[in-house]
C-alpha cells in the first residue's frame, strides 16, 4: 500500500467527515446530535453525548473485527512516521490528522493467537466508515491533544524520523520512499564503517582510552557500580574501541576532541536504525507476541546494557569453586589458587581505588602491580599471572554490524594488552570485566565438566551462612520417579527452593536467534524452574524425604535406603523458587520478564524449520508439555483464580545470576536479613530493567 496515497486519502475523507460534523454541532439540541447519528435513546426521557459516542464506537469496533489487526498495525506505524517526517522536514501540520490516527490505534489490539482475519485486506467502503467514524469519535469524546504529548509516548517514533532526515542528507546511497528508510542494512554497514574510519582518525588506543574515562565518569563509589548514562553509544562504541584498539596497527591518531562528538552522533544515528531501545519499564510488561517480545528484550542487552553485579561477588565464588581446582590451577596456570586470589583482588582494589580518584583512568602497569603484593607475592608468580591471565589476540574481529553479538569475544577476557608495550593492559571495569575473569580462568581449566558440581555447593554453602539455616539437596522420589533437589532450606514459614544452572546464553542467543534463545532457556530456565516446582509439589503433599546423590535409583524407588534429611513444609508456607546461575541471562532476571517467559511457555507451542535444531525443539516441547502438567498439579494447592493462575503459581520464581543473589542476600549490602529482602523482592521491578537500579533500592536505608 502507498502509504502517501493512504495518506492523501484520510486528509481527505477526515476533512469530508468534520464538514458534515460541523454543520449539527452548532446546535446544543442533542435530539439532533441523536438523529444525525441515528441512536435510538435507551430512555426516551434521557439524551447524553456519552450515549452517542458509546454506539459510535460500537459501530468502529465491529468494522475493525473483520480486518487483519497485525497488518492494520504495521500500517498505522507507517502512516505515523509519515506523518513525523512531513511534520519535521516541510513543517505540515499534522496534528489533527495525528489525533485521529492516535484515536482510532486505541481500538486496534492485535491478537496473535487469533488468525482468522489473516490477509483481510481493507476495503475501500471500510476505510472511508472506519475514518469517518474516528473523526466523530474523536470530536464526541474529550479534546485530548495526543500529538503534543507524542515525543513522550512515543519517543521510537521521533527517533526514527530524525534518523531518516539525517541519512538522507548523509547518506548518498540511503534509498528513502515516504519517510522510510528502504535499504537499512546498507545504510547500517556504511554508518558501521564511517565509525570506525572516525576511530583510526582519533586514534585507535586513545579511543579505547577515552570510553573508559566515559566509564569512569559515571562510577557509583557507594555501590562499586557504573551508573546509567544518557549516552546509549556507551556500550557499543566500548566494544567497538576494543576491536579497533586490538586489531589495528593504525598510527596513533590526531586526537581532535571534535571527532568525538562525530563518532557518537554516527554511532546514534546507526542504533537509531533499529527499534529496540526500552524507554520506560512498561515496555517490557506485557506478553502481546513472543518472537518479537524476546527480540527486543534481547537486542536491548546487547546493544544498551551493561551487565555489572558487584565485583565481590565474584571474587567470593571463585574463591569457592576454584578449591576444588588447586592442583589443576598449579598445572596450567603456573601459580597456587591463593596467589591467583590475592592477585585477583588486587587488581580490583586498583581499579576501583583509580575510578575513585580525580584524573584520568591510568593503565594497569605490570611493575606498579608488583610493587603493591611484594609482601604478599613473588614477582614471577605476578607475572605469571599477568602472563597466563591477560590476552594479546585481536577481539570483536567479526563484530562489524550492531548486531554480529556472536563476533564480541572481549566479555570473556580479563586483562586486555596496550599494543607495543610489556606488561602494560588496560585497567579492568571491575563490575562488568569481572566475567571475564571467571570466564578467563574456566576456560584456562578446560572447563571441567565437574564446574556445575562444584558451583552448587558453592550456592548450598553460601545460602547455608546467608539464611542461617541448613540448605538440605539429594535425591527424592517424586510419583515413583527419582528427582533431584539442589537444595532446600526453611526460614520460619518461608521454604527456600534452589537449582543451580552453569550453561550460559550462547552467544547466538544474545545476537537474536530466537530458535538457540529458546533451547538456551529451556535448558537453564525450564529445567531448573521445573526441579523446583516438584520439590515445592511433594512438599505441598507431606514429608519431603532426601536420599544421598550416590543412592540407587531403584533402591530408592522401592523404600530401601535410607534418608538423609527429612523435611516438612511449615504451615502457610511461603515459597521462594530461585534458578541460580553463575553469570547473567541479562533482562530474563527481571521479575516481570521471568513472568512473561512463564507466560508464553503456557500459552504457545514452539517449532522450527532449522534442521539443526529440529530434535532440540521436540525435547524442548517435552519439557514444556512436563512443565504444564505439573502447572495442573499444583493449581488446586494454590486456589489459583482461573483469570490469573499461572501469575499466582510463579509469582516468587526467580531466575537469578549469583551476583544478584549476592546482592539480595550478602550482609554487605544491606542490613536487612537474607529472607527478607527475598521476599521483598517479587516486588521489586527496575523501572529501567537494570541491576544497579535494584540494589540502589536494597542498599536505601531503613524507616523506622
Amino acid at each position: 500500500m502507498d502509504i502517501k496515497k493512504l495518506a492523501e486519502t484520510i486528509d481527505r475523507i477526515a476533512t469530508h467527515a468534520e464538514c458534515r460534523l460541523n454543520m449539527h454541532q452548532g446546535s446544543v439540541d442533542l435530539d439532533q446530535i441523536y438523529e444525525f447519528f441515528r441512536v435510538k435513546p435507551a430512555n426516551e426521557n434521557i439524551r447524553t453525548t456519552k450515549e452517542v459516542l458509546d454506539v459510535v464506537e460500537q459501530r468502529l469496533q465491529r468494522r475493525i473485527k473483520h480486518i487483519d489487526a497485525i497488518e492494520l498495525r504495521q500500517v498505522i506505524d507507517e502512516l505515523k512516521k509519515y506523518y513525523l517526517y512531513r511534520h519535521i522536514k516541510v513543517g505540515d501540520d499534522v496534528r489533527t490528522i495525528w489525533n485521529y490516527i492516535e484515536r482510532f490505534s486505541e481500538y486496534v489490539r492485535p491478537n496473535p493467537e487469533d488468525t482468522r482475519n489473516k490477509g483481510n485486506p481493507i476495503s475501500d467502503v471500510t476505510l472511508t466508515k472506519i475514518i469517518i467514524l474516528t473523526v466523530w469519535i474523536t470530536r464526541l469524546g474529550h479534546n485530548y491533544d495526543r500529538f503534543e504529548h507524542s515525543q513522550r509516548l512515543h519517543p521510537e517514533l521521533w527517533r526514527y524520523a530524525y534518523t531518516v532526515l539525517y541519512v538522507e542528507d548523509h547518506v548518498k546511497e540511503a534509498l528513502i520512499e515516504n519517510g522510510i528508510l528502504q535499504n537499512r542494512e546498507e545504510v547500517a554497514l556504511i554508518l558501521f564503517a564511517r565509525i570506525e574510519s572516525r576511530v583510526l582518525q582519533y586514534g585507535s588506543v586513545r579511543f579505547l582510552d577515552h570510553m573508559l574515562s566515559e566509564y569512569k565518569s559515571t562510577f557509583d563509589a557507594e555501590t562499586d557500580l557504573f551508573a546509567p548514562t544518557q549516552k546509549v553509544t556507551r556500550k557499543f562504541l566500548y566494544h567497538l574501541a576494543i576491536k579497533m584498539a586490538t586489531t589495528t596497527d593504525a598510527p596513533v591518531g590526531k586526537g581532535y576532541p571534535e571527532t568525538i562528538g562525530v563518532i557518537e552522533n554516527i554511532a546514534s544515528v546507526l542504533l537509531n536504525l533499529y527499534d529496540f531501545r526500552i524507554d520506560n519499564q512498561f515496555q517490557l510488561m506485557f506478553l502481546n507476541e513472543p518472537i518479537p517480545y524476546f527480540q527486543k528484550s534481547v537486542f536491548h542487552d546487547a546493544l544498551y546494557k551493561d551487565f555489572q553485579y558487584p565485583p565481590e561477588s565474584t571474587l567470593v565464588m571463585l574463591d569457592s569453586i576454584l578449591d576444588s581446582y588447586q592442583d589443576k590451577i598449579e598445572a596450567i596456570v603456573g601459580i597456587d589458587k591463593q596467589s591467583f586470589m590475592i592477585i585477583s583482588r588486587e587488581i580490583i582494589a586498583m581499579a576501583i581505588q583509580y575510578l575513585k580518584s580525580p584524573g584520568a583512568l591510568p593503565r594497569l602497569a605490570g611493575d606498579e602491580l608488583c610493587k603493591r603484593l611484594r609482601k604478599k607475592v613473588q614477582r614471577d608468580v605476578v607475572i605469571a599471572y599477568l602472563t597466563m591471565l591477560s590476552t594479546t589476540k585481536c577481539l570483536n574481529k567479526e563484530f562489524n554490524h550492531p548486531f554480529a553479538i556472536e563476533g564480541i569475544d572481549d566479555d570473556s577476557e580479563w586483562l586486555i594488552h596496550v599494543p607495543n608495550t610489556e606488561f602494560e593492559y588496560f585497567m579492568p571495569l571491575p563490575s562488568i570485566d569481572c566475567f571475564g575473569l571467571y570466564d578467563k580462568i574456566k576456560e584456562l581449566l578446560g572447563h571441567p565438566r565437574s564446574w556445575g558440581e562444584a558451583f552448587e555447593r558453592f550456592i548450598q554453602e553460601w545460602m547455608t551462612k546467608q539464611l542461617g539455616e541448613p540448605v538440605h539437596s539429594g535425591k527424592y522420589v517424586f510419583q515413583g520417579q527419582p528427582a533431584e533437589s539442589d537444595g532446600v532450606a526453611v526460614v520460619g514459614n518461608h521454604t527456600v527452593v534452589l537449582e543451580s544452572k552453569t550453561k550460559p546464553l550462547t552467544r547466538k542467543a544474545r545476537s537474536g536467534h530466537i530458535g538457540k534463545l529458546l533451547l538456551d532457556l529451556g535448558g537453564a530456565f525450564i529445567d531448573s524452574q521445573m526441579q523446583a516446582f516438584r520439590t515445592e509439589y511433594v512438599m505441598r503433599e507431606g514429608l519431603l524425604e532426601l536420599y544421598d546423590q550416590n543412592s540407587n535409583n531403584k533402591e530408592m524407588v522401592q523404600g530401601k535406603c535410607k534418608p538423609i534429611a527429612e523435611i516438612t513444609a511449615p504451615d502457610n508456607a511461603v515459597y521462594t523458587r530461585i534458578s541460580c546461575t553463575p553469570f547473567h541471562f541479562g533482562v530474563f532476571t527481571e521479575n516481570t520478564v521471568c513472568h512473561n517467559v512463564f507466560q508464553a511457555l503456557v500459552r504457545y507451542s514452539f517449532g522450527t524449520t532449522d534442521e539443526d535444531l529440529k530434535d532440540q525443539f521436540v525435547k524442548f516441547e517435552k519439557k514444556r508439555q512436563s512443565l504444564l502438567a505439573l502447572f495442573e498439579k499444583l493449581k488446586k494447592a494454590y486456589n489459583a483464580r482461573p483469570d490469573n493462575e499461572l501469575l499466582d503459581m510463579t509469582h516468587r520464581s526467580y531466575f537469578l545470576s549469583f551476583g544478584l543473589l549476592y546482592m539480595l542476600t550478602s550482609p554487605e549490602t544491606s542490613s536487612r536479613s537474607a529472607s527478607e529482602r527475598l521476599l521483598s523482592f517479587g516486588s521489586i521491578q527496575s523501572g529501567d530493567y537494570n541491576s544497579y537500579s535494584i540494589l540502589k533500592f536494597i542498599l536505601r536505608p531503613q524507616v523506622g
